[in-house]
């Protein structure tokens, strides 16, 4: 297997949306999912490649676009384990840091704690983790706009939307892996 590793750097707040819905609140995702740059690349490279190429490229499973994910002090950051846990109520970064307590969070899945049978321990998530154990929580926009109704020249009526953005200046880093035949 052959495997590139890029990375984005956002040059404009970017809208990823959770949802392909058009009513209702718009969120974005905290991450640029895999099948956005396949189609990011399938939409500047279709026409110049043969049929042929362009199914090995883009549609047999032989090459595969990973999300990209953020990075931290050069470190990619992956989404935080659903086994990883604290307990409610404490603190579990270091004190005036980005990193985790190794003392204070636990791998459910791995430790039974018999001796803190009283305290309640409280999943982490919603966040990504580094390797050297740096909390890392992408930074997102809220942006309300209005239509504008292009024979009056003034905003539209009933036409208030919001949308929530990936802030620019973030750095995130993702892989293409292709197999071997290709």
């Amino acid at each position: 297997m052959k495997q590139h590793i890029f990375e984005i750097t956002l040059k404009q707040p970017v809208i990823i949306s959770q949802q392909a819905a058009t009513v209702g609140a718009h969120q974005s995702l905290d991450y640029i999912a895999g099948s956005t740059l396949l189609g990011l690349a399938a939409s500047k490279l279709y026409s110049q490649v043969t049929a042929e190429d362009a199914f090995l490229l883009f549609h047999s499973g032989y090459v595969r676009f990973l999300d990209a994910l953020p990075v931290h002090n050069s470190e990619i950051a992956y989404p935080v384990p659903f086994s990883l846990h604290a307990y409610k109520g404490e603190k579990y970064q270091k004190e005036n840091s980005t990193q985790l307590d190794a003392e204070r969070v636990f791998d459910a899945a791995l430790v039974y704690r018999e001796k803190n049978k009283e305290k309640q321990p409280v999943q982490l998530r919603n966040f990504y983790l580094t390797e050297s154990g740096h909390k890392v929580t992408p930074f997102k926009e809220q942006t309300l706009k209005t239509a504008i109704d292009a024979k009056q020249n003034r905003a539209a009526e009933s036409q208030l939307f919001g949308y929530e953005a990936l802030s620019k200046g973030q750095i995130f880093r993702f892989a293409i892996q292709a197999d071997d035949q290709v």
